[in-house]
């Protein structure tokens, strides 16, 4: 039934086919991208002056999806671009596979539901066919170690050697807690670099403070650290410190503040300029809580005190055993960072483990990817990767690959890998087959089984091979055993070095699993004449 006024409405079972119909345009969109050899997604670009947008990752094409001509259609292709996007913000990979495997799910399980099935117990099958899949899954995996083995996990994540190597390197030195910044660099090729010490993107209020002017820095060596959220815009708020400071044999004084204008910053350039003291003026990073978070990590790292505007603290009372001490501190217009803070290692042990217990509360991607950024800074440094490249449609897909490889190998070394190229899934099928189930319940243990085939299916028709036959000679071969489509071979996946992180392969096996759920429980469709536009994916 189909109403042609007011809101559209669609009932079963042409719901379910309208759905599955949506969820099939957009996962054919992203399957050409699954596997080392992928093939790529021009999109036309948005204006007749721009060139087309050559793409290979699953969540952007999708995101590029604004809507499907038959608005039916188009719910289930929105629900599995949803679900793709929130697979890519969690784990960074795996939307390809999370496409295919939602699709493979819908695919097997919509005749059953045609033909008058129990949906609710085609749903507790495929939730009880999870939860054995993933526990199987858990039992596959080894620990990640070694700069080698990072990068083999690398490779198959990014398809780029030269990017693999350096990632092996830079995660074997920092650490899966180590943070890890993707920048445009100045060459056509990769290049990285260690930064020792902290450093933070906020830069000094004034270039009167430049000791350096070739590399246009301020430096201080052995500097006291007033570490503040205030704002400092009278000579009255500051110059009893410089008094205190002065009275004390101390040369230097980094001052971290929200503000530092007027008279105040006037106070400490000509201060600076005289030589009475050696001072710089940095603005503290970030804002609002975060914000709260680096200046109490700062106080930590340097055995200060945060004075803070919410406490009522005012620089007239700041002491000198108020201040952090370091042995350099650094800034130039953009960036500033303190080198050997002189803080107590014990406190500093108890911030590390305080910072660790918060990022494993914290849900939000963005808010993790902070509280890591941090926990990276106390542990003592970060490694920045800087990517090249001729043309900036090419540098924006390189560092974006960039991006989800470093990603996807924190979770690797954190939780350890498994056999890559959907080997894992399809040695995880048997635990779903064994299960015992109602009639009902078992066509959805058997639509997951089937989806588990899905992706090393793909990866093998996308490499020029015939899929039947290369899940027969991988079924045949001994545990640990899969295809690798680059070479044509069946091979010893862990000795290849074609590895998957667990967390990416677990994360788009769940994701999978609820979307089709949700597409095959829905049994009416509303469409509005004119629905509020979104610009979320």
């Amino acid at each position: 039934m189909v109403m042609t006024t007011g809101p559209g409405l669609l009932f079963a079972p042409r719901a379910h086919v309208a759905m599955r119909h949506g969820i099939d345009c957009l996962a054919d969109l992203v399957r050409p991208t699954l596997g080392p050899t992928p093939r790529c997604v021009a999109l036309a670009g948005s204006s007749s002056n721009h060139p087309p947008e050559i793409l290979d990752d699953g969540a952007t094409i999708v995101r590029r999806v604004i809507q499907l001509p038959d608005p039916y259609a188009d719910m289930g292709a929105m629900l599995l671009r949803h679900t793709l996007w929130q697979v890519q913000k969690a784990v960074g990979d795996g939307t390809a596979t999370t496409a295919v495997l939602l699709q493979a799910i819908v695919r097997h399980a919509t005749p059953y539901l045609a033909a008058g099935g129990n949906a609710m117990d085609l749903k507790r099958g495929l939730e009880r066919g999870l939860a054995a899949a993933i526990t199987a899954l858990q039992g596959l995996a080894r620990p990640l170690e070694g700069a080698a083995a990072i990068a083999h996990t690398a490779e198959a994540l990014c398809h780029d050697a030269e990017m693999a190597n350096l990632l092996g390197e830079i995660f074997d030195i920092v650490g899966p807690d180590g943070h890890v910044q993707v920048e445009a660099g100045h060459s056509l090729g990769l290049e990285r670099r260690y930064v020792e010490g902290v450093h933070w993107y906020e830069g000094f209020f004034s270039p009167c403070f430049i000791t350096d002017p070739r590399k246009q820095e301020a430096r201080l060596e052995d500097p006291a650290v007033l570490i503040s959220d205030l704002r400092l815009t009278t000579a009255e708020q500051l110059a009893p410190l410089l008094e205190r400071v002065s009275r004390a044999n101390q040369r230097s004084l980094l001052v971290i503040a929200q503000e530092v204008s007027g008279s105040a910053l006037g106070l400490l350039v000509a201060n600076h300029r005289a030589g009475t003291l050696r001072l710089l003026a940095v603005r503290a990073p970030s804002y609002g809580a975060h914000q709260a978070g680096i200046l109490e990590d700062l106080a930590v790292l340097t055995g200060g005190r945060v004075v803070t505007q919410a406490g009522g603290a005012r620089t007239q009372d700041v002491s000198l055993a108020d201040l952090g001490y370091a042995r350099l501190a650094w800034a130039d217009a953009h960036t500033f960072g303190i080198l050997g803070g002189k803080g107590d290692p014990v406190k500093l042990r108890q911030r590390i483990a305080q910072v660790k217990a918060e990022l494993a509360a914290t849900d939000d991607p963005a808010d993790r990817e902070k509280v890591r950024e941090r926990l990276g800074k106390l542990l003592g440094g970060i490694a920045i990767l800087q990517v090249g490249a001729a043309t900036k449609v090419e540098l924006e897909a390189r560092k974006a690959r960039a991006e989800r490889a470093v990603t996807a190998l924190r979770l690797a070394l954190a939780e350890g890998v498994v056999p890559g190229g959907g080997a894992a899934y399809l040695a995880c099928q048997p635990s779903v087959q064994r299960l015992s189930a109602s009639s009902d319940e078992k066509v959805g243990l058997q639509a997951l089984s089937c989806a588990l085939e899905e992706p090393l299916r793909v990866i093998a028709w996308n490499a020029g091979h015939e899929p039947s036959t290369v899940i027969a000679q991988v079924k045949a071969s001994p545990p640990g055993w899969g295809f690798d489509a680059l070479r044509g071979q069946v091979v010893d996946m862990w000795t290849a070095g074609i590895l998957d992180p667990v967390r990416v392969l677990k994360t788009a096996l769940e994701a999978a699993v609820s979307g089709a759920a949700m597409a095959l429980t829905t049994d009416v469709l509303v469409h509005h004449r004119w629905p509020k536009m979104s610009f979320e994916p």
